[in-house]
């Protein structure tokens, strides 16, 4: 487990941290590790989300290039291969 110190925030920054770990039950500690879990899984979601995207806009493009919407039945064929 990775060891992690944050220096300079301000009074008001901590005593809201603090605020927000009270009211859910644990320590400061454990509820920023909560928060920066919950960050880090957004952000691979958003990550994962952004190369689907391109991968489906890659799809369309060959499927139909041109055409700003197409048949799902064409795309999930183009996408197995035609089988």
């Amino acid at each position: 487990m990775a060891v992690l110190t944050i220096r300079g925030l301000s009074e008001t920054t901590l005593d809201a941290l603090r605020g927000e770990a009270d009211h859910q039950g644990r320590s400061v500690n454990r509820h920023l590790v909560s928060v920066l879990d919950e960050h880090a899984a957004v952000t691979r979601r958003a990550a994962q989300l952004g190369r689907q995207r391109r991968r489906l806009d890659a799809l369309r493009m060959r499927v139909a290039p041109g055409q700003a919407t197409t048949d799902s039945a064409s795309l999930l064929w183009s996408e197995r291969g035609g089988r």
